[in-house]
């Protein structure tokens, strides 16, 4: 008899939650939809226009990113400016060993800059709009979920 259920190797460890939110708690809103009548060129800038209004309010914001080969997620934290530049500093999990957004990781090419804090990269408004490909604003009412900027 052919059992099919998984079987786990003993290598796994199943670690428990810190902490648990609600999936009602957190209020999530779409910010991938352009202006209406916009040129589609503009629909991705005007949409990270968007974004960076969210972060100048204090929210985190999950950017999906893509260089047409590579697909990767971020959390943006917030932005700063320098001179003409918009740099949206990111949270990313990857950010150690092979980010998407390091240069030579992407075939945009994107180079993200280091920060000083961990898990934290820079990246110019001008190279994100490359592989911006949608954003989902996430506001949690739940004051354990914290906010990205405010970990360290």
């Amino acid at each position: 008899m052919i059992d099919d259920a998984p079987h786990w190797s003993d290598e796994i460890d199943i670690v428990p939650v810190h902490h648990e939110v609600e999936v009602e708690d957190v209020d999530c809103v779409s910010l991938a939809e352009g202006a209406s009548g916009a040129d589609p060129e503009d629909e991705k800038y005007l949409s990270l226009m968007k974004v960076l209004a969210e972060l100048r309010a204090g929210r985190n914001v999950v950017l999906m990113l893509s260089d047409g080969v590579t697909s990767h997620c971020v959390v943006a934290a917030r932005y700063v400016t320098d001179g003409r530049r918009l740099l949206v500093e990111v949270m990313d999990p990857a950010w150690q060993w092979s980010s998407f957004l390091r240069a030579g990781r992407n075939v945009a090419c994107v180079a993200a800059d280091e920060t000083g804090r961990e898990g934290f990269l820079l990246v110019c408004h001008q190279e994100l709009a490359r592989i911006y490909r949608a954003a989902v604003l996430v506001s949690p009412t739940d004051e354990r979920a914290g906010n990205a900027r405010d970990r360290d």
